[in-house]
């Protein structure tokens, strides 16, 4: 993980690829073959930042130019199950305070 700024207004970082584990550490659901591998991946994430994994919000990324904006009511979204994450989009931001 590479942390770009951590301070009591934004969190900004991004994941990194890491072969000595499975699925190379992704917390990406919609495009893996061992999704225990990837929910564990995420709990630890969720841990390392103290940010539950219920007020995550993750999506099918696309790498596009498309891109939303994501409330609180968005908590929770593709956390779990890639059934209700947010699709069609290459990355997201959000205007509210975690």
């Amino acid at each position: 993980m590479l942390i770009y700024e951590n301070s009591d207004k934004i969190l900004a970082l991004t994941t990194l690829a890491h072969d000595d584990l499975k699925e190379q550490g992704s917390l990406a659901l919609h495009c893996c073959q061992d999704s225990d591998a990837i929910m564990k991946h995420r709990h630890a994430f969720a841990k390392q930042i103290n940010i539950p994994l219920s007020q995550f919000t993750f999506l099918n990324q696309t790498h596009s130019d498309h891109f939303c904006e994501v409330t609180k009511a968005d908590c929770g979204k593709g956390a779990y199950t890639n059934d209700d994450a947010l699709h069609d989009y290459d990355a997201y931001y959000t205007k509210d305070i975690n």
